[in-house]
């Protein structure tokens, strides 16, 4: 076995199986102007790249800051988050089910991307669909998009304008750059806007001045999957911190399922990327902060499908091999005008590429946000902010998938208001909120939230809310028409007695699903050695996007008489979920951390007459009702730790099969030898060889098994 190390300056060079004609067409389909950016960014690069290589070698093993052995508890209490209210607070203060992920807990835990890094976060539902798709949701209805949940990086959203969701496989950071991932559990439409229903989540890159120096990282799995990369960041001057990150990484195919129609043959699900990123800082002043940040991914992915076109002919199975192309640019500005009044701006550009089932899918997107935030006299602050996103997207006809129209450009204009009393001294806290936004698809939306926090003592506090939140349609709930195939009798999507061929087919009328939410909370710090943190919610949701079916119509086929089944979208159901989460944190010893967690969700749905036909209720049988981890970091001496974490997923249920409640364990040794290498031994799915975590919805890719891991990581930082 062979461990390898790769970082380079070239995306030509990182990865180059799969970067090369891609990557020319990709820059090469941009405007000018992004050719021009992209020209001027080479000669910096270059320059970046001696500075950082003449500077003086820093051993920076773990920052303390970071090591949360050296923390108390009523210090990690005070950890800052800023994704609940757009503005720097203390996780112990928000009036919302919060979690943050630090750079420290993903080392530890082993994880190698984001999707495992998440894994760390109560609540935070992770499945694995194949060799490069994950289903990622919180509070439920979790499927491949998880369409009620809202994904940032650095503040920017990475939500998918035609598919309605994230698309994990193209979300490539390197986990040893990421600062933190702030976590949100429930409603953040107040402050985000739509689709920040169900949960926020956004993923923090570490800012060049605090990357100062080199990481470099290799791992290589016994299934053949491996990593390779790093990053390298320079502080110029007092002013001006440059970093460049790059990356290539490859996942081999699982196994499927024994008891699916596919078993047999190889699943065909690998999946391959090469992302290259550069950031720089820049302090313009003593009240302005500039920070632009670019990145490039570059993938193949590969998946098996079924299909059935030709009537009274077998099933067949074709591997569907697509492209996936990213390219991003992103600017921060930060201007204080004094000690009580700061303005924040984001401008953002995006490229993005990717083809599924022979559909080549186009999007060029634009997001402009300027956020104002106030603290004015007895307490209060006041923010507000607007906020204008711009969508073109082109998706050309596939194998069984099509969008009428082919083009369609979109845009959404909103802007939101949050208002903040500290009363009794501090000790009470009212909150007042709401966005308000005009898209192209529903019009008029707002969503609105109430919230307070009472802080009894100094080490415990109770707060309660009150949201209501939206998930606008997409393209694909309004122009989607895909072809599921030919079903036998009882079938998903048939119920005829005789086959049928049916049709996914999207809705113009479609309108915005609507949450209301109310959450409670509790959280409690005793001395420094034991936290705990609860919340419990009940969830009331209107119009959910449902498949029903209609009435069967009788038309040809290649000649053949056969009768058609579209299933069309529509708001045909209401939902309701009951749950909890519960957090605890203790520390026993000075060199021993045990993180448990546990989750409860009773989502119940319910039909509407619209949809009296039956219908199909997009994930929500795809939601555990229990989940629950037990994470335990040690220090066994200054150079040798061990880290072990189970969890349990209670059973799902598909639309085709059930999916049993597993129990999963996963460890890490690290040794470091000298001061600056660590090595690593990662085991994950320790508990059982084989087994299967999520079931694709509508059922048109085989059903694959996750398998037991074991990784062998080298890293250096200096």
């Amino acid at each position: 076995m062979t461990i390898s190390f790769q970082c380079s300056f070239s995306p030509l060079s990182v990865g180059s199986r799969i970067v090369g004609k891609r990557t020319l067409r990709l820059l090469g389909r941009s405007d000018t102007l992004i050719s021009s950016v992209l020209a001027a960014l080479r000669p910096l690069v270059i320059l970046f790249a001696v500075l950082a290589w003449e500077s003086e070698v820093v051993a920076a093993t773990t920052d303390d800051n970071e090591d949360l052995f050296s923390m108390s508890l009523e210090e990690l209490m005070n950890i800052d988050i800023a994704s609940v209210s757009k503005k720097s607070e203390s996780l112990g203060d928000v009036a919302a089910a919060a979690y943050v992920i630090t750079n420290e807990d993903i080392r530890r835990s082993g994880a190698r991307s984001l999707p495992e890094a998440l894994k760390l976060a109560p609540g935070v539902d992770v499945a694995r669909i194949n060799g490069g798709t994950w289903s990622i949701a919180i509070r439920g209805f979790n499927s491949r998009l998880a369409n009620k949940l809202l994904v940032l990086i650095d503040g920017r959203s990475v939500y998918n304008p035609i598919y309605a969701g994230v698309f994990w496989d193209t979300q490539q950071v390197l986990v040893e750059d990421i600062d933190r991932i702030e976590v949100i559990r429930g409603p953040g439409a107040a402050i985000w806007g739509p689709n920040a229903v169900n949960g926020v989540i956004n993923v923090i890159t570490r800012k060049a001045d605090d990357a100062d120096g080199i990481v470099a990282v290799s791992d290589v799995s016994t299934e053949g999957d491996w990593r390779g990369g790093g990053s390298i960041g320079h502080k110029i001057n007092d002013k001006l911190s440059l970093k460049l990150t790059a990356f290539t990484q490859q996942n081999a195919e699982l196994s499927i399922d024994m008891s699916d129609r596919a078993f047999g043959r190889p699943a065909s699900d690998e999946y391959a990327s090469s992302t290259i990123s550069f950031r720089s800082d820049y302090k313009a002043s003593s009240n302005d902060d500039l920070s632009i940040i670019t990145q490039f991914t570059d993938g193949e992915r590969q998946e098996l499908v079924f299909t059935q076109l030709e009537p009274f002919e077998p099933e067949t199975f074709f591997v569907d091999n697509g492209d996936i192309g990213v390219w991003s640019v992103q600017g921060l500005w930060t201007h204080r005008f004094n000690e009580q009044l700061s303005l924040k701006s984001l401008a953002a550009y995006e490229h993005f590429e990717r083809t599924e089932l022979g559909a080549e899918a186009d999007i060029e997107n634009i997001d402009i946000a300027v956020d104002l935030h106030a603290s004015l006299k007895q307490g209060h602050a006041l923010s507000a902010g607007l906020y204008y996103q711009f969508d073109d997207t082109n998706i050309d006809q596939g194998i069984t998938i099509n969008f009428t129209p082919s083009q369609r450009t979109t845009e959404n204009y909103g802007g939101f208001v949050h208002s903040e009393w500290n009363l009794f001294d501090g000790k009470s806290r009212l909150i007042f909120g709401s966005t308000f936004e005009d898209n192209d698809f529903t019009g008029f939306e707002f969503q609105p939230t109430a919230r307070a926090l009472w802080k009894p003592s100094e080490n415990q506090s109770v707060w309660v809310g009150l949201s209501r939140s939206v998930r606008t349609p997409s393209r694909l709930d309004r122009d989607l028409d895909f072809t599921l195939g030919l079903r036998a009798p009882g079938e998903l999507g048939n119920d005829l007695p005789f086959p049928a061929l049916v049709l996914a087919q999207g809705n113009p009328e479609q309108d915005s699903e609507v949450l209301w939410s109310y959450e409670a909370g509790y959280r409690l710090a005793l001395s420094n050695r034991f936290s705990i943190d609860l919340t419990a919610f009940y969830n009331d949701y209107a119009g959910l996007q449902t498949g029903v079916p209609q009435l069967p119509t009788l038309d040809l086929l290649n000649g053949e008489p056969i009768f058609v089944v579209p299933i069309v979208n529509t708001n045909g159901s209401d939902a309701r979920g009951l749950g909890f989460e519960l957090t605890t944190r203790w520390t026993p010893f000075k060199d021993v951390r045990v993180d448990a967690n546990y989750a409860f969700l009773d989502l119940d749905t319910e039909l509407l007459p619209v949809a009296a036909s039956g219908g199909v209720v997009l994930g929500a049988g795809q939601t555990p009702k229990h989940q629950a981890s037990i994470q335990t970091f040690v220090n066994v001496t200054d150079n040798l730790e061990v880290d072990v974490r189970g969890s349990y997923r209670s059973s799902t249920f598909g639309e085709t099969v059930n999916i049993d409640g597993f129990f999963d364990l996963s460890g890490r040794i690290g040794w470091r030898p000298i001061e600056n290498v660590e090595l690593s031994l990662v085991g994950q799915q320790l508990a059982d060889n084989r087994r299967l975590e999520f079931e694709e919805t509508l059922a048109v890719i085989p059903i694959t098994e996750a398998e037991r891991r074991v990784y062998v990581r080298i890293r250096l930082d200096y």
